[in-house]
């Protein structure tokens, strides 16, 4: 993972909190054993909007420093800005080309993600981005920039299950009714054999559901996924705590 390095899976049940489930249930959805599969750097789980490079939230507050110095990105963001066949679409991001306030979110020797517009450590605003840029000769290429809209924690392996309840959850019981969508692009295929065991992990405040699913081989449509109701275990009932669904980042309530 690019400008990540000593990323570590997060797994077992060495996470902040209890993880539930780390022996079997007997009905609805059996935590997994081996915990979520996050990564983690320096005690950081990486999030991203989506794929490969991932970055820390702290770096989103106020950057990471570059090991290159800032003038040789504020140039590039200069060029950038003002290149014929790009400034239809780059002008308006950079309105004041390396002079626009930016964010360093991750870096190697080839590849720089930059933050624009409003970050704070739960992510970006509605109208914020991100900007990736490739080295080429001696200089910096753009490879593309846009909106943020779905931040989440990068996986270790498989695609993020989405999390919903349209009915009020049954906070008295172990086995709460959740409904799940596939995020990624599947054909609109029945999710249901392909789920991944949810992974649970509690603390005294809320209980986090992190859902994963087998990613479908080869190029896919995307029709739209369909969703289905499934039924989680837990080991206590949810009481006053909050059912958090933890493929956004941060985790959103459930319901």
């Amino acid at each position: 993972m690019r400008g990540t390095p000593g990323a570590v899976l997060l797994a077992g049940c060495a996470l902040a909190g209890l993880l539930v489930g780390c022996g079997e249930t007997d009905s609805g959805a059996a935590p997994r054993a081996d915990g979520p599969p996050l990564t983690r750097v320096e005690n950081e789980l990486l999030v991203s909007c989506g794929g490969d490079p991932g970055w820390v939230p702290s770096a989103m507050v106020n950057g990471i420093e570059p090991a290159i110095p800032r003038s040789e990105i504020e140039a590039a963001l200069d060029a950038i800005a003002t290149e014929p066949k790009l400034s239809v679409e780059t002008s308006r991001v950079l309105p004041q080309g390396g002079r626009t306030p930016w964010k360093l979110l991750a870096e190697d020797d080839d590849h720089l993600t930059i933050a624009l517009g409003d970050w704070t450590f739960e992510g970006p605003a509605r109208d914020a981005m991100t900007m990736s840029l490739e080295r080429e000769g001696e200089g910096w290429k753009w490879t593309g920039h846009g909106n943020c809209w779905h931040l989440a924690p990068v996986l270790d392996d498989g695609t993020w299950v989405n999390l919903s309840s349209t009915k009020p959850l049954d906070t008295t019981s172990t086995t709460v009714t959740v409904d799940v969508t596939e995020l990624a692009c599947t054909g609109s295929r029945d999710p249901v054999p392909h789920l991944d065991e949810p992974s649970i992990v509690t603390t005294s405040h809320d209980v986090t559901v992190y859902w994963t699913s087998r990613p479908p081989q080869g190029a896919q449509e995307c029709p739209g996924n369909p969703t289905v109701s499934q039924q989680l275990t837990l080991d206590e009932p949810l009481g006053d705590r909050v059912l958090l669904d933890g493929s956004r980042w941060p985790p959103v309530p459930i319901g």
